[in-house]
């Protein structure tokens, strides 16, 4: 390419990224003066097309630059610096787009509502509940409201958006131990904004830890790589805390710290000449560091309530026999097959991302045994953490464990990001020497299908009907309507609802001695539960159904989720005109209304 081209091609890039540059304010603006008025069954439908398209358009063509920059014989000094920013902005704006357009709670019918009243209960008495298995998130939330008195409740939205943030920053200090080349740096960053790791939204702490696993795969790798004590204090540190901020994590460093010498050794074992074997020091710091690891981790969760569950599991499980991880995945599959959704379908929708980087990652492999040498040492050595994983995620279907085993597959994801960065470079460079065209379609291949992967990535970064989900948006009305329910109603008589978990709304509203005398439940009993279509296709009034009375909530979540994201399962369960017939029910007083949220007394049958 001679110089006029690459002038022109600079001059293109630069009035490309100056108009991407002026529409993401635009873009920005127009989703805060869009914001929600009430619950969104998707957030895709009601915001703007206009965002979304500004937010791909400069999302593609910072993608193209990059690509541009990186495949020039001489790498621009800072053409791709600006389209990798442009990139960053946006992933930054989708993970963020629930709080520009004014959403006031996120997911309040799941864990994060039990985490904020966590963090009430820490600032009312001043001291840590016996009960959290991971309380770092919740003492770094109460500093930071102690600290600058933001409401707790943004700082719940917040504190997500600010891992996910550091999420790409921790990628690339991963991807600068990993690699030497500059441009397989830039790439491994590029590949992760693909938003492909799932845990971008929720405030939890299993979130938090993964968003920050990159970090502690860097720190474990430096430690293990270079002989210097300032590292070695860090990983110290890393490992009392790490197994704090929450324990699924903390299996993954077992095997990562374990495993990262595998592939070394088996390549040494067949090729005599290599010199892969780590030395006697590292090999003594891997086993000084598990021992830490192991002796730290089981003191920690041996002193909680899950400790002795997960024990009690395993033990039945061996000796008694019982309920198998992959029977409740079967169980599920079936019952998502009788009413007619197609289940490879939603899993990949949902899952396609994470299998397409882990199936680079294989393909990788016997590229980079081929090429391996002293540059790509501790790039290869991410196949022993990464295979083990892969086969731990199968064994723990294969038994009873109180935890999802696809909850290890955001590492497979991180680590397999590595590889993607690698393959892109890898067809670059053999275009540039051999121009077969088999690179040419394999690098026009992989480029392609990382489009499709951060195109299904975004549109399922938040729950909606494209994936069967509903919104996890949490109104305030709906809020406010919870909390005039519990000050207000007899104690004596139970709540029931359709989408309605009570002890989650108990815990962000509630104080522990007021949700004793709440008596809250986990889940709804199948006694108290709604009947479909509330019992009006065979009785007249829903009081019918019941022996006793009863308060039931119902909000706009409640009429939306058969109409926009199970149409299909409506007629079975609840259409729009089921919600008209309450207002006709002479059982049912309606002691409450606000926007979005109804709640009904029902005169049980004495």
């Amino acid at each position: 390419m001679n110089e006029l081209t690459i002038h022109k091609n600079d001059r293109l890039f630069k009035v490309v990224l100056i108009i991407c540059f002026s529409l993401l304010p635009v873009a920005l603006l127009i989703a805060h003066n869009t914001p929600a008025t009430g619950y969104e069954s998707s957030i895709y439908r009601s915001t703007p097309l206009i965002v979304w398209f500004i937010l791909l358009l400069s999302t593609v063509c910072g993608v193209f630059i990059v690509l541009s920059q990186i495949c020039d014989v001489k790498l621009g000094k800072y053409l791709w610096k600006i389209g990798l920013l442009i990139i960053y902005l946006c992933y930054i704006t989708f993970i963020s787009l629930f709080i520009i357009r004014g959403y006031y709670l996120w997911c309040m019918s799941g864990d994060p509502a039990s985490h904020i009243g966590w963090i009430k209960q820490i600032i009312l008495t001043s001291h840590v509940s016996k009960d959290i298995i991971y309380p770092i998130l919740h003492i770094f939330s109460t500093q930071i409201y102690c600290i600058s008195n933001i409401n707790i409740l943004l700082i719940s939205k917040l504190l997500p958006l600010f891992f996910g943030i550091l999420y790409v920053p921790f990628m690339y200090i991963l991807s600068k131990i990993i690699f030497r080349d500059k441009r397989e740096i830039i790439l491994s960053t590029l590949a992760s904004t693909t938003l492909v790791n799932s845990w971008y939204l929720n405030f939890t702490p299993n979130a938090c830890a993964n968003l920050y696993f990159p970090l502690v795969m860097f720190i474990i790798l430096k430690v293990i790589s270079v002989n210097d004590v300032r590292w070695e204090i860090l990983v110290v540190i890393m490992a009392f805390m790490y197994p704090i901020l929450h324990p699924v994590p903390i299996l993954t460093c077992f095997v990562l710290i374990s495993t990262l010498f595998l592939p070394g050794y088996i390549y040494a074992k067949k090729n005599t000449r290599s010199t892969a074997i780590k030395s006697r020091y590292s090999l003594r710091l891997k086993i000084t560091l598990l021992f830490l690891l192991f002796v730290w981790s089981i003191t920690w969760i041996s002193s909680f309530y899950v400790w002795e569950s997960t024990i009690r599991n395993i033990n039945m499980l061996v000796s008694e026999g019982g309920p198998l991880k992959v029977t409740e995945l079967a169980s599920n599959i079936n019952y998502a097959k009788g009413y007619g959704y197609n289940v490879t379908e939603q899993v990949l929708k949902k899952m396609g991302g994470s299998l397409l980087y882990v199936l680079v990652a294989i393909v990788s492999f016997p590229i980079v045994w081929k090429n391996k040498n002293k540059e790509y040492n501790n790039l290869f050595s991410l196949f022993g953490p990464l295979f083990i994983i892969c086969f731990l995620i199968l064994i723990i279907y294969f038994s009873n464990l109180p935890f999802d085993p696809l909850r290890m597959v955001t590492y497979t994801t991180t680590i397999s990001t590595m590889f993607i960065g690698y393959l892109l470079y890898y067809f670059i460079k053999k275009i540039k020497t051999e121009n077969k065209k088999t690179y040419i379609y394999g690098l026009i291949g992989l480029v392609f299908l990382l489009f499709i992967v951060w195109i299904n990535t975004i549109l399922t970064l938040y729950p909606s009907p494209y994936i069967l989900g509903s919104n996890f948006q949490t109104t305030q009305s709906e809020v406010h309507g919870m909390n005039w329910l519990f000050e207000n109603r007899n104690l004596d008589i139970e709540i029931t609802g359709i989408n309605f978990e009570p002890i989650r709304f108990g815990d962000l509203l509630l104080t522990s001695k007021q949700k004793k005398l709440q008596k809250l439940y986990w889940y709804i009993p199948r006694y108290l539960r709604i009947p479909y279509h509330f019992g009006y296709d065979n009785k007249s009034t829903l009081s019918n159904h019941y022996n006793q009375s009863l308060y039931m909530t119902i909000n706009e979540k409640d009429k939306l989720i058969y109409k926009d994201v199970f149409p299909e399962m409506a007629e079975i369960r609840w259409i729009p005109s089921d919600f008209e017939k309450l207002n006709f029910d002479v059982s049912l007083d309606k002691i409450y209304s606000s926007k979005g949220v109804e709640v009904f007394y029902i005169n049980g049958k004495k």
